[in-house]
């Protein structure tokens, strides 16, 4: 009975196991949309199914218009269903499908056939179809390409890219505890995925592990577990990658600079002990990229044989850089952090890797980061004001990912405090203060993170300074322009206006944390700074007008821009705030162009798309989502000019 029941694929396990658990009848179209797969596909996978269940006393009945369903003795099915979840094997759901083929893809030198494919994911060669737009569109993201070569289908792309590609595959793919479990050799997080990408049983990812205690022990840190688990994964890759002859290549130059850092020898000691085991042999280009995944590594504090924290000497520039950050955001929000020693022992860990990354040019990587923004958004914002002040010293922007850690950094200083800011909301109602009270109320008890800082009249609002006082306004009534953003709800709060105020609180505030100065409009200076680079500025003091009334007094949407921002931030890339800004002004002005038809003729379309690829891509996208938003059609001339925006802040940082 084993032998025919796990026979099986994986799918076909998950509509065994699904119709087991049913009572009744169950439709092949209820099937089909559960399973993602087409009604040909069902009919395939229930002729297995009843092939598979002769000999177990049960039997796989179908009734026309009725479905299917399993006829048996009540104890054999449930005895069947036990041993089938014991197994563990999952349904090849869509999303699961989708990361199968990319890794099928990506781990292959060779083109692979629609027919291929499909016989190795369990599905038609239609379904890969459907899959690869998506999948298309992952693989650009590491500036991948998939081509059709002679009917298949085949990745090109640099050989660095593509083991990138691979390792954050892996990652994201399996649930993270998963893999920690899998290196730590326990054997109930057995996978046959994770054996089959790998070419190795999960086991010997233990070997892994004991190989990266030996980068910990020769470098004298703790690397994060997400660390721990990434450079595991780089390594088994690198074997695989290496054992089908595929070496990387990299400047002599970058080689001799990586050859001077301590994590060289560390790496040496690692190539060692893989050759010893495996046969495989590192050249110098893949000791230099595994120089890279070490020195970029978050690390932590190890403890010695007392328990206590080991204090390494930490790089002065890594001191100097967490000592300024501490005054800064406590100057920002009045708060004394200057004796919290568990706040500053977090940041010189982290400030000593972050200049690594920066050095080396290699983004962190920050799962949480949107619910970190979301969340701890007025730290967020406080961070990111700071980190945009040091950035000469830091050598360049910082991507959002590593402002995400640096936040939580923060907030757990601030919650340790019981400092810990929220958002200040003005309500605005004119249908009495009763009502008004009401809808306060209830903000408060539906938003813990905000602080109702005034209940005022319309009239109130307009007469008085409140909105320099407030970060957001919750109305019952139209108000003219604030300084501040503002959401029109009803006094009751219908369950739609709740969510409508949590979008509202958490988009990210256009003005960053009140300055020390209302009147002061830093963004006006910035973009007065960066105009002058692209046109001639004949009258400056109406320029500074202009802006001025369009971004203080009329504030332009930043969330405009906010498309173009999300898909350029998944290339490492974070942009500021000017670019920002110059961006929502640039889309703003041009959406009357766009709805009219009217659009420019960019002579240097080609010549840009070429050479910065990657980053024009990206643009792209965000642009075809803006248009979707706004129901217009924006070509790809439009894609030049906003891209710009990001290329002057970037200049001779951008990789094309």
């Amino acid at each position: 009975m084993r032998h025919m029941l796990f026979s099986l694929n994986q799918r076909q396990h998950g509509i065994l196991i699904y119709l087991l658990g049913r009572a009744g009848p169950t439709a092949s179209t209820g099937l089909s949309a559960r399973f993602g797969v087409s009604l040909r596909t069902v009919r395939y996978d229930l002729r297995a199914i009843r092939a598979a269940l002769k000999g177990t006393g049960l039997r796989l009945a179908a009734k026309p218009r009725t479905g299917v369903w399993i006829e048996g003795d009540a104890a054999r099915r449930q005895a069947l269903l036990s041993l089938l979840r014991e197994e563990g094997t999952p349904a090849l759901m869509p999303q699961a499908r989708e990361d199968r083929l990319v890794w099928e893809l990506l781990a292959s030198d060779e083109p692979l056939s629609l027919q291929h494919l499909a016989e190795t994911l369990g599905c038609s060669r239609s379904t890969i179809l459907r899959q690869l737009p998506a999948v298309k569109e992952r693989l650009q993201r590491f500036d991948l390409e998939l081509r059709r070569v002679r009917g298949r289908l085949l990745v090109t792309g640099t050989e660095r890219d593509r083991r990138d590609a691979l390792v954050r595959s892996l990652i994201e793919t399996l649930d993270p505890d998963q893999l920690l479990n899998a290196l730590r050799g326990v054997e109930a997080t057995r996978s046959p995925f994770l054996e089959h990408a790998l070419g190795i049983n999960p086991l010997k990812l233990s070997d892994l592990a004991g190989i990266v205690k030996i980068a910990e022990q020769g470098l004298g840190v703790k690397f994060t577990d997400e660390s721990y688990v990434s450079l595991a994964v780089h390594l088994a890759v690198a074997v695989q990658r290496l054992r089908k002859g595929q070496r990387l290549t990299m400047p002599e130059d970058r080689l001799a600079e990586l050859k001077r850092r301590p994590e060289w020898r560390v790496a040496g000691e690692i190539a060692r002990v893989i050759r010893a085991r495996t046969g495989v042999a590192f050249p110098e280009e893949d000791l230099g990229y595994l120089v890279i995944q070490l020195s970029a590594s978050r690390r932590q504090p190890p403890v010695d044989a007392n328990g206590l924290p080991h204090r390494p000497a930490f790089d002065p520039r890594a001191v100097g850089m967490a000592d300024r950050f501490i005054r800064k955001v406590g100057a920002r929000l009045g708060v004394d952090l200057s004796r919290d020693t568990v706040l500053r022992e977090g940041l010189l860990w982290h400030m000593q890797g972050l200049l690594n990354r920066q050095d080396l040019r290699v983004p962190a990587r920050n799962p949480l980061q949107l619910e970190i923004r979301q969340q701890l958004n007025l730290v967020y914002t406080v961070v990111d004001r700071v980190i945009d002040e040091m950035r000469p010293e830091l050598g360049g922007d910082v991507s959002e990912d590593e402002i995400a850690y640096l936040t939580v950094h923060l907030a757990a200083a601030l919650e340790r405090q019981g400092r810990l800011p929220k958002l200040r909301v003005l309500v605005v109602c004119s249908s009495g203060l009763g009502s008004a009270r009401f809808l306060a109320a209830r903000l408060e008890r539906a938003f813990p993170e905000i602080e109702i800082v005034g209940v005022v009249s319309a009239l109130e609002s307009a007469d008085s300074d409140w909105g320099n006082r407030a970060d957001l306004v919750v109305t019952t009534v139209p108000l003219p322009p604030l300084p501040v953003p503002w959401v029109q709800v009803s006094p009751l709060l219908g369950p739609g206006e709740m969510d409508r105020v949590r979008a509202a609180l958490r988009r990210p505030l256009a003005g960053g944390w009140p300055a020390a100065d209302p009147d002061e409009a830093p963004l006006v200076a910035e973009l007065m700074a960066l105009i002058p680079a692209y046109a001639e500025v004949k009258d400056p003091e109406g320029l500074r007008q202009a802006l001025t009334d369009r971004l203080v007094t009329h504030r332009v949407p930043i969330e405009l821009a906010e498309p173009i921002v999300r898909e350029v931030s998944l290339l490492g890339i974070r942009v500021g705030m000017q670019a920002r800004a110059g961006m929502a002004i640039h889309l703003q002005l041009a959406l009357p162009r766009f709805r009219a038809g009217h659009y420019v003729r960019e002579p240097d379309l080609e010549r840009i798309r070429q050479e910065h690829r990657a980053l024009f891509r990206a643009v792209e996208r965000g642009m075809q989502l803006f248009a979707r938003w706004h129901g217009v059609t924006v070509p790809p001339d439009e894609v030049v000019p906003v891209l710009r925006y990001i290329l002057r802040p970037q200049e001779g940082e951008v990789a094309s």
